[in-house]
């Protein structure tokens, strides 16, 4: 039997009314089980026919794939915005299928719509992922969707699973997609996300229920989605391995100590050299600890940057040697291969890796015998943090498991915080963390200050005004949070209207497009700053009144150490290392994340406090900061885990750093 063509047009209904504006076509069509391959909808009114509107198609379906059946394509669903001409009060409907390259289109009987001025409603959300009837996984589920108030800004999202304690969903994601339905600045910024992981759920749970609630601001909370999903069956604990024949995990091998006996000849691998907070960390670490001019040391980098050359003026060799492939465990093998035998060729005595993407630099410890110090900075969880960092496909199960085993094999692993310490002690396994706090230069902070006035640096950066400068410094992404802050400044602009907002850290792309967007849409193009980023952060600092630092995942970030060494009063998410290191209105000023309410009501806090007691914070933080946090720290800790390791192999880190 030839195949036919299957599918209806789900909204809007036949005869129903619709509101003028923009007007969403969706529905869903397959061709012998698959999606189609196009799909166009006209609007016709008074004799004249509009042009065709091109559908996008692809979009998840999975009520469908269990109408039609196993095998299915799930991904059958579409959908388009059409603009419905200007005073009509009619219109007619057509929508065209083409359901294969080599297959006529198909177009569908038309129908009526009635259109009248019909007000839109205050509070419209979708829940995009997962799609209805999807089958979750027994692990890390991703959350998506969006969430528009046209009253006011949404304050939070919150997310619960089986009606038990809600988590807060991350907001401010960019939603360009939005800007043509709303007329609010805000919805551009309307994308909410949250990884949950659903690991823990009983094994003889057949389902799962989520409730998604938007709280807003200004009228009751809206439940977003409060539905059941199937959950996959519990997996079936494998066998227990016979005595003596455990798998070997790939990329491993005999120990092999590469340079025994020698002094320390460090190899460091990290992801890139750019002006990123974990780089600095790297780049601090190595000049304060001597490396090129006290002992010899190769930087590994798969991607360049304007630290290299810093690093080269120390008597560093720095290698560029592009991305380590992830996604393909044959394409990882012969790399790793090419960097053992390069390692083998320059005699190294221990290795150093810098993030947790550089987990092929601890590998490649692994595979030679060396002794490894693993510098942690991410502060998501171990399984949470693959998912984050490589998006579905990007990560071959294999290489994942090369990377744990790593984890499990490297002697010390760093980390800025007690807080992310915790997490990831059970993969890491016991006594082989340990807690090292990040520092700056204080002296060099010193020196500046004592050289530059706060005037003469707003000068240098042309600050309109001789108001508060509020300052964000970091790169533009999500777990920053500058969308947010962004709305939350444009909430108590009116009440301090000499108050300028300097967000420094813009990279081009989606976030940066939707952000400027809601900058000018908003009206704050004057008062709202979007730098890019920049070498010279001091003259910012120096500039600044206030720092803000709405990130909901941290561990222990530069930028609020620099700040408060500078004598900045710091407004601050209470996530993992910030609160061990901000004591609250003694400090810095300390807030829970993902809070538009909770953000907008801190600063307001700061901005509201006498002059004296807010120089006070200020002065209260650099005071620790220069006690706690120097960057000759670190150096002489971390230093003396790479020494220790070569002097006494095996030893745990606690014991090298006099710990235990």
């Amino acid at each position: 039997m030839p195949p036919t063509l299957e599918g209806s047009v789900d909204e809007p209904a036949a005869g129903s009314q619709v509101g003028r504006g923009p007007l969403v076509v969706a529905g869903w069509h397959a061709w012998a089980g698959r999606r189609v391959l196009a799909v166009a909808v006209t609007v016709s009114s008074g004799g004249e026919r509009g042009e065709p509107v091109v559908a996008l198609t692809g979009i998840d379906r999975p009520d469908v794939e269990a109408h039609l059946g196993p095998g299915t394509d799930p991904s059958t669903g579409w959908s388009a915005t059409v603009g419905l001409p200007a005073g009509i009060s009619s219109a007619r409907l057509e929508v065209t299928v083409w359901p294969s390259p080599s297959g006529a289109p198909t177009t569908l009987p038309a129908f009526d719509l009635a259109v009248k001025d019909i007000p839109p409603p205050p509070f419209e959300a979708a829940l995009d992922a997962p799609g209805p009837g999807t089958v979750l996984p027994r692990g890390i589920v991703e959350i998506w969707g969006w969430a528009v108030d046209r009253i006011g800004p949404v304050d939070r999202i919150e997310i619960s699973v089986n009606g038990g304690v809600p988590v807060r969903a991350r907001p401010g994601i960019a939603r360009e997609d939005l800007r043509d339905r709303f007329e609010v600045p805000r919805a551009v910024l309307a994308g909410f996300s949250e990884l949950l992981d659903l690991s823990g759920l009983p094994a003889g749970d057949a389902g799962v229920r989520l409730e998604v609630v938007a709280h807003r601001i200004d009228a009751p909370p809206e439940v977003v989605v409060d539905d059941t999903f199937p959950l996959e069956p519990a997996a079936v604990p494998p066998p227990a391995p016979t005595p003596g024949a455990a798998p070997v995990p790939t990329g491993s091998g005999p120990a092999r100590a590469v340079g025994e006996g020698g002094g320390l000849n460090l190899l460091v691998f990290t992801h890139r050299l750019t002006l990123g907070g974990a780089q600095l960390w790297l780049s601090e670490l190595l000049d304060r600890a001597g490396a090129g001019r006290d002992f010899p040391c190769t930087v590994l980098s798969e991607d360049p940057g304007p630290l290299r050359a810093g690093l080269e003026e120390l008597g560093i060799e720095v290698q560029v040697t592009g991305r380590v492939p992830v996604d393909d465990v044959e394409v990882y093998e012969g790399r790793m291969a090419q960097l053992s035998a390069v390692a083998r060729d320059g005699g190294y005595t221990a290795v150093l890796a810098n993030t947790v993407l550089a987990f092929p630099g601890a590998d490649l410890a692994r595979r030679l015998g060396l002794p490894s110090v693993w510098g942690v900075h991410e502060s998501y969880s171990p399984a949470a943090f693959w998912p984050a960092a490589y998006p579905p496909g990007q990560l071959h199960p294999a290489v994942r498991e090369v990377a744990l085993a790593s984890l499990a094999s490297t002697s010390a692993l760093v980390f800025e915080a007690e807080a992310t310490r915790r997490l990831w002690e059970p993969a890491a396994g016991p006594g082989r963390t340990v807690v090292v706090p990040y520092g700056v230069d204080t002296a060099a902070i010193d020196r500046f200050s004592g050289s530059t006035s706060p005037a003469r640096a707003r000068a240098a950066l042309a600050i309109p005004g001789d108001g508060p400068l509020i300052l964000v410094m970091g790169t533009l992404e999500p777990r920053k949070a500058q969308t947010v802050v962004a709305q939350a400044f444009d909430r108590l602009a009116s009440d301090h209207p000499d108050a300028v907002l300097a967000l420094v850290g813009m990279v081009p792309g989606p976030d940066l497009e939707a952000l400027t967007r809601y900058v000018s849409e908003a009206g704050l193009e004057s008062r709202c700053l979007l730098v890019p980023l920049v070498a010279d952060t001091f003259t910012w600092y120096r500039a600044a009144d206030l720092l803000v630092c709405a990130s909901d995942v941290e561990s222990m970030p530069r930028t609020v150490l620099e700040a408060m060494a500078f004598g900045i009063p710091v407004v601050s998410t209470d996530v993992f290392g910030l609160a061990e290191l901000l004591s609250d209105g003694e400090t810095g000023f300390l807030f829970p994340a993902r809070s538009l309410v909770d953000l907008e009501g801190a600063m307001r806090r700061a901005l509201t406090l006498p002059a004296g007691a807010l120089a006070e914070v200020g002065s209260a933080g650099s005071a620790l900061v220069h006690d706690r946090y120097d960057s000759a720290g670190y150096a002489r800790e971390i230093l003396a885990l790479l020494r220790g390791l070569l002097d006494r192999p095996g030893a745990l880190p606690g014991e090298l750093l006099g710990r235990g």
